[in-house]
């Protein structure tokens, strides 16, 4: 019983036993060495046993998976000794046509089909498109050229060449290996057509390359070279000037846009602070910003260090877009120097008026409120922003800020409201006023003479969302924060305006603030509990690894 060998031949693996491995590997050894000193030699190895392997594998089955010695000698026999191709070409010749004669080889009862039978294959060495006219044309030995013409001319009729013509390029393999090359021209595959036709191939690359040097070498065709090369760096240096001469234009289209509408925007600011415009700021609380501040130079200055880059964006995009010289040079110098004026006119007033919101101060009152029971009812009142005189009228001209109609009094929603456990059994109201100023003593003036009302009237404390500023005072961004102190046990109702100035409440459910008005709340050591959740629950908010969601309240 034979040991059976497991090897690789051209990327195939077949079991084979000890003695035809033996043969097979002295008949590769033998090859490689007639080979070894011939051009191409790798390729021609490569395609032999590209061809055994093929042989090979039509012998191989699931009843019988091992290669024999008589099928390798089937094989060699098939495929010629390296000898045989040593000998004269005229031998080779009279053995290559009496081998035509047959249609197979056969070494013991095992048969190889080696004979010239033709095989369909797109010839992709001759081809146009795809080899299919030049494959069909070797496939019946005649020149390719009429069934090219024939396809050519029966694209005309309704397109039906073409299609057929990609259908066979589909279908039809591509001659690549030497041995489908020699199939496909009927031609025997043994080592003699495989050498002869490697041989071949490189003698024509070989003379395509001497003709093409020698093309090369001549005077006219580098002169061509030349001519051609200029044309086409010509045209395509016009081609890339014409595409960044458009992008140009769109580029300059934009900056004069953009600069157009910046400097219109520049235009309305400037002259809503004269109050030019009817949104304008009111001069009166241009005053009472800007107080101790030369507002004509800080408008100057700020005007020449955004104007002055913005004119020039705008001379660049029109010379651009129009292809103009606007001789920008020559009054780059001038520009330059108005624009260094600007910015130190802008930063002196700047750092005035910094100075001006630089120190914080505040002011601190508490009241003991008198609860008549256990629930303390707490209400805004969002339209009562006048309380001294009802009949004041006001309009708001910017978010938050309102201004009497007589421009006697500001009146500002910047209060906010904290409730918090008290530590005594009262209940109490602090009020704490905030302002900025210039010093700490007048930022606690200022924060003084921030008025603030409210009204306790029996159980119910009506708030003002809004605190209140006279017009002869500074604006130093004044605000009224608020704390309502409960005592343990007692509740609070919050009406749904109350939401208004609510402030970060800390309430056992973690409820939004502008979820707690509506409800009534019981004041614990934790914070307020809600005494009146029902299937309208309003939702909590908690917070896992910095992420914020909603769950409702059981």
């Amino acid at each position: 019983m034979n040991r059976t060998i497991t090897i690789n031949l051209s990327g195939i693996v077949f079991h084979i036993d000890e003695n035809a491995y033996d043969k097979l590997k002295q008949y590769l050894e033998k090859l490689k060495s007639h080979f070894s000193s011939t051009q191409g030699n790798d390729e021609i190895i490569h395609d032999i046993e590209s061809r055994i392997a093929e042989m090979f594998s039509e012998k191989v089955s699931e009843a019988k998976n091992v290669i024999t010695l008589d099928e390798v000698n089937a094989v060699i026999e098939a495929m010629g000794n390296p000898e045989e191709v040593a000998g004269a070409e005229s031998t080779q010749q009279s053995s290559q046509s009496s081998s035509q004669s047959s249609s197979s080889s056969s070494t013991t009862g095992t048969t190889y089909t080696t004979s010239g039978n033709k095989r369909f294959y797109r010839n992709v060495d001759e081809k146009v498109f795809g080899g299919v006219c030049s494959g069909i044309a070797a496939y019946f030995d005649f020149d390719p050229i009429w069934l090219r013409l024939a396809f050519a001319l029966s694209f005309f009729f309704a397109g039906t060449g073409l299609i057929l013509y990609l259908i066979l390029w589909l279908i039809i393999p591509a001659a690549r290996t030497t041995a489908e090359k020699l199939e496909m021209r009927g031609e025997r595959v043994n080592i003699s057509n495989i050498e002869k036709n490697i041989r071949e191939e490189m003698n024509n690359v070989k003379d395509r390359v001497q003709e093409f040097g020698k093309e090369m070498n001549s005077e006219n065709t580098r002169q061509k070279i030349r001519n051609n090369s200029a044309r086409v760096g010509s045209f395509i240096g016009e081609v890339f000037t014409r595409v960044f001469q458009v992008i140009g234009k769109i580029f300059g289209f934009f900056i004069t846009l953009i600069s157009i509408a910046l400097l219109v925007g520049l235009t309305i600011a400037v002259f809503s602070l004269f109050g030019v415009f009817s949104f304008a700021l009111p001069a009166v609380f241009t005053h009472m910003l800007f107080s101790n501040v030369d507002l004509g130079w800080l408008i100057t200055g700020s005007i020449l260090v955004v104007g002055i880059p913005l004119v020039l964006l705008l001379l660049n995009g029109i010379r651009i877009l129009f292809n103009v010289n606007l001789h920008l040079k020559s009054v780059g110098l001038v520009m330059l120097i108005f624009w260094l004026a600007g910015v130190g006119m802008a930063t002196y007033q700047g750092v005035k008026l910094g100075k001006e919101f630089a120190k914080e101060g505040s002011n601190r009152e508490a009241t003991t409120l008198t609860m008549v029971g256990d629930t303390l009812k707490l209400d805004v009142s969002p339209n009562r922003i006048e309380w001294r005189e009802k009949e004041k009228e006001y309009s708001e001209f910017f978010h938050g800020i309102y201004l009497t109609d007589k421009e006697d009094s500001l009146y500002i929603r910047t209060v906010s409201l904290d409730i918090q456990p008290s530590k005594t059994d009262s209940a109490e109201l602090v009020i704490i006023r905030r302002s900025r100023g210039s010093t700490s003593m007048e930022a606690r003036n200022l924060a003084g003479e921030t008025e603030y009302h409210y009204v306790m009237s029996g159980n119910t404390l009506t708030l003002s969302p809004v605190c209140l500023i006279e017009t002869d005072n500074k604006f130093r961004g004044q605000n009224v924060d608020m704390i309502l102190k409960l005592p343990v046990g007692k509740s609070v109702y919050l009406e749904k305006d109350a939401r208004m100035i609510l402030s970060d409440v800390q309430n056992t459910t973690d409820t939004y603030d502008w979820e707690m008005g509506g409800h009534t709340w019981l004041m614990t050591k934790d914070g307020l509990e809600c005494k009146d959740f029902s299937n309208d629950q309003p939702k909590k908010k908690k917070r896992i690894h910095g992420i914020n969601y909603e769950i409702n309240v059981d």
